[in-house]
């Protein structure tokens, strides 16, 4: 027996599914750099890819849906974000650096070789006294980083006020 859901066609499903990537940027506070849609957001994406067979396919022919991608300091986030990119092909990607204390060497070359492919970045510091010196390294280096496709890039601190430039 079919399920309903099966009989749905193609083109409407890819509909349903463009509805799971957000289609704005807000500032959000700095334990979470996206706001709360966007924090669900990769949850979505790989529930949509484990819905069956048919569904996997659609969602892995979709770049745009694993095109936002956050990087915390551990090796489980690395994974997930190497994989998003590679799954967003050539699309413009949405970057969150979160540095929960001194920086995670593999997580800064894995922000470098991402960020020519960004459209928006978003750099947080968790640190609440000061921002360690090689955190001040790291953001010099990542403005220095051409990307020609960076339309906004938001420094945030827990240190100092949030920074946020818009870039056009």
């Amino acid at each position: 027996m079919v399920s309903h859901i099966n009989s749905v066609a193609t083109d409407v499903l890819l509909l349903i599914f463009e509805h799971f990537y957000p289609d704005y940027y807000p500032t959000a506070s700095p334990y979470n750099p996206f706001p709360p849609s966007h924090r669900t957001h990769a949850e979505s994406a790989n529930a949509l890819a484990k819905v069956c067979g048919r569904w996997r396919v659609l969602a892995l022919s979709m770049p745009r849906l694993w095109s936002l991608i956050v990087i915390r300091d551990n090796d489980i986030s690395l994974e997930r974000a190497r994989c998003y990119a590679e799954r967003a092909q050539g699309y413009p990607l949405s970057l969150a650096r979160i540095v929960e204390k001194e920086t995670y060497p593999a997580a800064t070359e894995l922000l470098f070789s991402l960020f020519p492919r960004c459209a928006i970045a978003h750099y947080t510091t968790l640190d609440r006294m000061t921002l360690p010196q090689n955190n001040l390294l790291e953001l010099r280096r990542l403005v220095k980083t051409p990307s020609q496709k960076l339309t906004k890039l938001t420094i945030i601190s827990l240190a100092f006020d949030a920074i946020t430039i818009d870039i056009s």
